[in-house]
């Protein structure tokens, strides 16, 4: 595997993984300087490699244009990858031609980051989650009916809300049906794009407390794309960090967001207020020397795309992007320096 990044230990059996993602790599056409000129090819994710386990969640985090996004639009087959190889839910996605068949539309669902957007604004609730409960089982009548207020009641809205259309419900309440319409066709998989970032705060920690319940509840995985890192490391088992279409770091939540390893992760977390006084929070600044840039450098195609922006770049990192090092904690970091100060690691 590719400069694999696993992020637990036990979980390489396909009994316990529900999402595997091995070697990605997707590339998208830009413009022409002239126009006679080829299109030019912009990398949106290089060699990606990750694990959702079955029944746990996977934060992907990194800033806007990261490739997190794309890498969960290949995922639901929004977008064609360059290789690599996508299994979910035991289908190999990679190899679909046309459309996912509809065993696979059940078992890997999705709720994106604006309901309104994603919700047919010419159905009603009752409409919205009867369609798919008629379309892949083929329920009507009481049954249906039943199985749409069993739906409601478990993302916590009651029977009022079946007759109100998107507009008429808050945007908590939207992503709330969301939700539910992803859970009607029972899957095993959900990708969850932004799923609270243009929600209230304090509706935020409602919508991602409710998800583990209902994970808790039906064993459903998550893969958990955002750039909050505060709701991310609320939300998730694990963490994987991206940085320009590349897996920088990954490992446990508490870990990764506790001590990152990787100079762009630690870059992230100090930007973000955190009321705990520096010398009590646990980094792995300490156990690293802090180098000097080297000003001029450059990274080739396959060096670390981070290189011109970290403290700790050394010549390495121009040339060669490092192979995942494993790190106390658990999880693993992308580095060549990082890899220098883990404790057992060979120069």
């Amino acid at each position: 595997m590719t400069n694999a990044h696993l992020l637990t230990a036990d979980a390489g059996t396909a009994a316990d993984t529900v999402l595997e993602i091995d070697d990605l790599s997707i590339e998208f056409r830009g413009g022409r300087r002239r126009s006679w000129a080829p299109r030019s090819v912009v990398p949106a994710v290089t060699n990606a490699s990750l694990r959702v386990p079955r029944g746990r969640t996977v934060g992907l985090v990194g800033e806007s244009g990261s490739g997190k996004t794309t890498i969960g639009r290949a995922v639901l087959r929004l977008v064609e990858p360059k290789h690599g190889v996508i299994t979910a839910a035991g289908f190999q996605v990679d190899r679909f031609r046309g459309s996912p068949p509809a065993a696979y539309r059940r078992a890997v669902q999705a709720v994106f980051q604006d309901p309104l957007g994603s919700l047919d604004p010419l159905m009603d609730v009752r409409q919205i989650l009867g369609e798919p409960l008629r379309v892949h089982f083929g329920l009507r009548g009481a049954a249906r009916e039943a199985r749409v207020r069993g739906l409601l009641d478990m993302v916590g809205l009651s029977s009022a809300h079946l007759s109100r259309y998107p507009h008429e419900l808050s945007g908590g309440q939207r992503q709330r049906v969301a939700i539910a319409k992803a859970l009607a066709v029972d899957p095993e998989l959900i990708i969850l794009d932004e799923p609270v970032s243009a929600l209230d705060v304090s509706v935020q920690g409602q919508i991602v407390n409710l998800l583990a319940d209902i994970q808790r509840d039906l064993g459903i995985s998550y893969l958990f794309i955002a750039h909050d890192l505060a709701v991310v490391r609320h939300a998730s088992h694990e963490v994987a960090v991206m940085y320009r279409g590349r897996i920088m770091e990954v490992g446990p939540a508490d870990r990764v967001c506790g001590a990152p390893q990787h100079p762009y992760t630690r870059l992230l977390f100090d930007a973000v207020p955190d009321p705990t006084p520096r010398a009590l929070r646990t980094t792995a600044a300490a156990d690293q020397p802090q180098r000097k840039p080297e000003p001029g450098i450059e990274a080739a195609a396959n060096g670390c795309p981070f290189v011109a922006r970290c403290p700790l770049r050394m010549v390495e990192c121009t040339q060669t992007f490092p192979e995942p090092t494993p790190v106390r904690g658990g999880g693993t970091v992308a580095c060549h320096a990082a890899a220098d100060a883990t404790p057992g690691s060979h120069n």
